[in-house]
């Protein structure tokens, strides 16, 4: 049975060796924390296995990099100035900081703040990713992320919601 003293099993395929990566993405306060204004419904379940998969990566050699939702107080994202979203991860809030347990030991890319499209980590730096039909943080990164390395396998580690 599953209990917050007995949460559920969950693992991740992580990738072994230096040439490999993991993207943790959006394991915020604001969507795995039940108190948080897009809470995902047992992101907290998750955060274990993801802190295995960063320690599992990291003494394989590989890379791990970290996406952070970070919007500012006014945004076209947020319901009120006409997006889909309530608000959320607002710059600096307690809402967007990452949780507390998760190592967060390598690049942190902020995503939202500007024109990009704010759902992949990857459209900040890297690429235009162009409309997505499903809008939602770890489907977005991982696409972008295949589409610059067609042969490697990336999990999708985080938490993130599609809009209501």
């Amino acid at each position: 049975m599953t209990t917050p003293e007995n949460p559920p099993t969950r693992s991740f395929p992580v990738p072994a060796g230096a040439d490999h990566a993991l993207i943790v993405v959006d394991l915020q306060h604001d969507f795995a924390d039940p108190c948080g204004s897009l809470y995902v419904r047992g992101a907290e379940e998750i955060v274990a296995p993801i802190v295995q998969a960063i320690a599992d990566t990291r003494a394989a050699g590989g890379y791990v990099v970290y996406t952070q939702d970070w919007h500012p107080r006014e945004t076209p994202h947020f319901a009120e100035f006409g997006g889909l979203w309530p608000v959320h991860c607002v710059i600096g809030s307690p809402g967007a900081q990452m949780l507390p347990g998760v190592p967060v030991d390598g690049p942190v890319v902020r995503k939202g703040s500007g024109p990009e499209d704010g759902y992949s980590g990857f459209s900040v730096r890297h690429l235009p990713t162009g409309q997505h039909r499903r809008p939602d943080c770890p489907r977005s990164s991982t696409r972008t992320a295949s589409w610059r390395s067609p042969s490697s396998a990336w999990p999708a580690t985080g938490a993130s919601r599609r809009p209501p």
